[in-house]
């Protein structure tokens, strides 16, 4: 999570802010005040809520529960206040480092609502609503063939017959244990049918600080710090569209995802277009590559277009 900070008292003030860096400051001062070691506990990672836990040595330890974001509020108001004392409001961006899309956003003021016990300013957060995405007319696009049958999801995989290739065939995959990355590319409504999305496949990133074994993958944050790298440095004007993973047997009917794969595309990727990709190792030959997406009860088999060159990523006229 990255943060942003816009003066609304002059044009020419704005800060941005590593969100990691907040959370170490938070818990240097707790464990100041503590006298000890502190603990974070993830209660719901879904929800980003944390419980914060004093070790202090003794058996009964202080705890407090929060929604992470607002456990650094503190934090941010004082840095604030120390580089620019002369600003007393400020528009908050929580932005979500995976897409650069602000995902919450409130205003930090005199005019904010005060603690009547303490007399503090309080920072409250609200979800903003989902930019809309852009158009594209997917219906003149000529494709090579279908991946899960003909297109009749709400959501449209994409992907060239090269890239395919290499999440069937060319990257080594391990057969000891799990491994994965994400999707890069753009996400669109289509223009003939705008309650339907198109999701255009452009690139994969490796991931990389992984917890894995044979039957699970674990993405960290270090993970997700990595995969924003790629996208700023090498992948600019690209999104995260969704994430692939294996399973070290063969693809059958009636197995897809776990049930901890939907647990971890639910919980992390909540964008209704963004896709989970199964790339399922197979005994010999190509490997089969099946793509999911969101429904109202869990994730379903979604179709993708294989196609010779991308569509135009241009919105539609």
């Amino acid at each position: 999570m990255d943060v942003h900070a816009s003066s609304l008292d002059s044009d020419s003030v704005a800060v941005d802010v590593s969100f990691r860096d907040l959370l170490d400051e938070f818990l240097q001062g707790e464990a100041e005040k503590a006298g000890g070691p502190v603990e974070l506990r993830w209660l719901s990672r879904s929800e980003q809520i944390i419980e914060v836990v004093h070790n202090t040595g003794k058996r009964s330890a202080h705890r407090r529960i929060a929604e992470l974001r607002h456990l650094t509020r503190d934090v941010l108001r004082r840095r604030l206040q120390r580089l620019h004392p002369q600003v007393e409001r400020w528009e908050i961006a929580f932005r979500d480092p995976m897409n650069d899309r602000v995902v919450l956003k409130d205003i930090l003021g005199p005019e904010t609502a005060r603690n009547p016990s303490q007399g503090r300013r309080n920072l409250s957060l609200r979800p903003l609503e989902p930019q809309p995405l852009p158009t594209l007319d997917f219906a003149p696009v000529p494709v090579l063939r279908w991946l899960g049958g003909e297109e009749s999801k709400q959501v449209v995989a994409v992907l060239t017959e090269r890239l395919l290739e290499k999440l069937s065939v060319e990257i080594p995959f391990s057969r000891d244990y799990e491994e994965g990355g994400f999707f890069a590319g753009s996400a669109f409504r289509r223009a003939d049918d705008p309650d339907r999305c198109v999701v255009v496949i452009s690139d994969l990133i490796a991931a990389e600080h992984t917890g894995a074994s044979r039957i699970h993958l674990t993405l960290t944050g270090d993970t997700f710090a990595q995969a924003k790298t790629v996208l700023r440095d090498r992948l600019a004007g690209r999104s995260l569209v969704g994430w692939y993973h294996t399973h070290l047997f063969p693809a059958t009917d009636d197995f897809g995802l776990s049930t901890v794969d939907v647990q971890l595309h639910r919980g992390t990727f909540r964008q209704p277009w963004q896709v989970a990709g199964l790339v399922n190792l197979e005994d010999s030959g190509p490997s089969t590559v099946r793509f999911y997406c969101a429904n109202d009860r869990g994730l379903a088999g979604c179709a993708a277009a294989v196609v010779e060159e991308l569509p135009s990523e241009s919105p539609a006229r």
